[in-house]
Order: C-alpha cells, then sequence, then structure tokens
C-alpha cells in the first residue's frame, strides 16, 4: 500500500523535532534541518500534482537545493551507499525541475523580446514550441515523482531522519569532536577557505570560477540560516555583506545555466527562422553574463573585508553560545 505525501506529513508532524541546540551532535542538527527542508519538499510536491501554484515548482527547485546542501554536509556521518542513493534521486529531481524553470525563463525573455521585434509571429510560434516542451518536461517529472524508486527514496530517507541517531551514524568516533558547538565553527572555515581560494585572482573570474564560488557561499550560507529558527543581529549582520555577492553570482551562475541550456536546444528541431531568433537570444544572454561576470570583482573586493570577517564570527559564536534553533 501506498502511502500519500499528506500521510507522510502527518506522520513526521505527530513527532514533533526539538530546537537545535549547542550541544546537538552535528549530525543530529543536519537532520532536523534536512527534516524542515523535507517537509517543504512534500508540501510544495502536494502543490504540483495539484497544480494549484506554478511558483510551487520553482519553489521546489529552491527546496532540492538547500536539501543537497544539507545531504552534503550530512554525508561524512552516514553511510556512504545511502549518501549516494539521496544524492543521485535528488539530482535526477533538480535536473527535471531545471529544465521546466529554464523554458519558464526562456518563454518570459522571449516574449519581452517581442515586445520591440518585427519578427513576433516567429518568435511567437517559437514560445509556442518552447511551451510544448515544457508539457513534455512536465509530464516527465509527474512520471517520476510517482515512479517506484521515487516512492523508495521517500521511504529511506524519512527513515533516516526518524531513526535514532545511533542507528543512522556511520563511524561514530566519540572521541573526535561532533557537537555542534565544536563543529559548526570548522564547518564555516572550510567553505570560507574554499572561497578565498577560489578567489586568488579576483579580476579574472570566469563563470566556472563564478559557479564554484556560489557553490561554496551558498553552503555557508543554508549552514548558517538553517541554524536559527528567526533571524536576529548576528546572521543578519553576516547575511548584508555576503548578500551582494551572493545576488551577482547567482545571476552569473543562472544565465550560464540559461546558455548552456539554449545551445542544445536545436535537438528540439526548430525551424531556420526560430534557430536565427535563438542565436540573438544566445547572444544576448553571452553580453549579459560578460557585463556581469565584470561586476564579480567589485562584489568580491566589498566581501572580502575584515567586517565581513567579523560579522561571521559573531554569526558563528551566537550559533554555538545561545542557539535557540529552528
Amino acid at each position: 500500500m501506498q502511502i500519500s505525501h499528506a500521510e507522510r506529513i502527518e506522520a513526521l508532524n505527530s513527532k514533533p523535532v526539538s530546537p537545535i541546540q549547542p550541544e546537538d551532535h552535528i549530525a543530529e542538527a543536519l537532520r532536523k534541518m534536512a527534516h524542515c527542508e523535507y517537509i517543504r519538499l512534500l508540501e510544495q510536491e502536494i502543490e504540483i500534482h495539484h497544480e494549484r501554484n506554478i511558483m510551487s515548482l520553482h519553489d521546489l527547485v529552491a527546496t532540492t537545493g538547500r536539501l543537497q546542501n544539507v545531504l552534503t554536509l550530512l554525508s561524512p556521518y552516514i553511510s556512504e551507499k545511502a549518501a549516494q542513493r539521496f544524492e543521485k534521486r535528488l539530482s535526477k529531481l533538480t535536473r527535471r525541475l531545471e529544465t521546466i524553470r529554464l523554458l519558464d525563463v526562456m518563454m518570459r525573455d522571449l516574449l519581452v523580446m517581442g515586445e520591440g521585434s518585427t519578427d513576433r509571429r516567429t518568435i511567437s510560434s517559437l514560445i509556442a514550441r518552447l511551451d510544448a516542451q515544457r508539457l513534455v518536461g512536465k509530464q516527465k517529472l509527474y512520471s517520476s515523482l510517482s515512479s517506484k524508486k521515487y516512492r523508495e527514496f521517500l521511504d529511506r530517507f524519512q527513515l533516516m531522519l526518524t531513526q535514532p541517531l545511533d542507528d543512522v551514524l556511520e563511524n561514530n568516533k566519540a572521541d573526535e569532536p561532533h557537537r555542534l558547538e565544536h563543529v559548526l565553527p570548522v564547518l564555516v572555515m572550510e567553505h570560507l577557505a574554499q572561497m578565498r581560494h577560489l578567489s586568488t585572482t579576483p579580476d579574472a573570474f570566469t563563470s566556472d570560477d563564478c559557479i564554484a564560488l556560489y557553490r561554496q557561499l551558498d553552503l555557508l550560507l543554508d549552514t548558517l540560516n538553517g541554524m536559527y529558527s528567526e533571524p536576529n543581529d548576528a546572521p543578519l549582520l553576516f547575511v548584508e555583506h555576503a548578500q551582494k555577492l551572493h545576488d551577482t553570482l547567482y545571476d552569473v551562475v543562472q544565465l550560464t545555466r540559461r546558455l548552456a541550456f539554449v545551445i542544445h536546444l536545436p535537438r528540439i528541431n526548430l525551424e531556420n527562422d526560430q534557430i536565427g531568433v535563438m542565436r540573438v537570444y544566445r547572444d544576448d544572454l553571452r553580453h549579459r553574463r560578460e557585463n556581469m561576470l565584470a561586476d564579480v570583482p567589485d562584489a568580491w573586493r566589498q566581501f572580502d573585508t575584515s567586517g565581513t570577517y567579523t560579522a561571521l564570527a559573531i554569526t558563528v559564536m551566537a550559533g554555538t553560545q545561545d542557539i535557540a534553533l529552528q
């Protein structure tokens, strides 16, 4: 007998998760973060199946991203096989969702292009073609979400969240640092070290550099944000310093993904005039990405200051000494 998403949510809510505490095992703190994102994922999938709110699909892209980030942090503490299984299933879901999201954004961009174009008929036919491709993407998404493998993933992931911690931990070593208050500063500094390593030549950032840098900053922010139930001065102070860099990198990353997606669009057999429109759109994306790349060095220099690192230190200290989390 299949378990519905509503039943899964009810089962999870029947056993409320206690707030994250400084003395929590780091794996337990991360499980609590994953618990919140997992419920959000189930709720958004219900919305998608009933097509109540198209934005739920876009929200689900963000939720799966956060869940993948938590899983990345949790992976060293659970079995390698389980971590790989979860990552594989979440990655497949993310690809399905990203395809639809990219098509949505492209159709929106083309609508704007058509407003001042003499080639409106071609643009309209291209949008209709992309909309048909979006329908195919939605059908593949629904098929994936209804598959036996995906239901098995949900079963296993929910079991991982609700089992006693000792049944989840792999190679637990009590003599090594494991409390959140001891491990959180290390996690934060690891991501920061990676960011500084990637930024040794800030005036020569490439799109690949930005993708890697965004990945580390996103992990850092998700780690900190997930540890607080409500914003307070400590995390907000750091977020204010990091926001411009995060937003600039996000724009570069999204333009790069859109550009890669556009380059492979000829696979859907576009007409010659439609290919011409896509070439114009592709060149526009490249131009916009180059402009955004030019903004990255300044955004990095505004981030790479003693004020930012002081704010980060305050955030970490608050998170390890007085966490009233989730």
